[in-house]
């Protein structure tokens, strides 16, 4: 749990890593980051209806609306993730990360 705390920035392109290895990557966080939000919305869901506060509304309004958002949008950026990886899995395979100048580009 507490590494999650600290990577909200999400993963870093390692040398000589494939584009789609790192698409991967950013998919496992993406799916992370959903299962905290379905920790956070179980936890709220025990609160709420465990009586233990007097006026739920606040409690609706995050736990029943923001958290599934934001489950959802994770969800989709995962598939989105995935998609992509896919793609260039089969059609820019040699497309590696270079240190020297920071992006990626075919490997020659």
């Amino acid at each position: 749990m507490s590494q999650l705390a600290f990577s909200w920035h999400g993963p870093v392109p390692r040398p000589n890593e494939s584009y789609s290895h790192f698409l991967l990557r950013w998919a496992v966080y993406a799916v992370k980051y959903g299962g905290v939000f379905t920790l956070a919305m179980v936890a709220g869901y025990m609160i709420k209806f465990g009586d233990y506060v007097s006026e739920p509304m606040w409690v609706t309004m995050i736990f029943g609306f923001a958290l599934p958002l934001a489950i959802a949008m994770s969800g989709v950026a995962a598939i989105g993730f995935l998609v992509k990886a896919a793609w260039f899995a089969v059609f820019s395979p040699s497309r590696v990360f270079h240190e020297s100048t920071g992006d990626f580009e075919d490997a020659a």
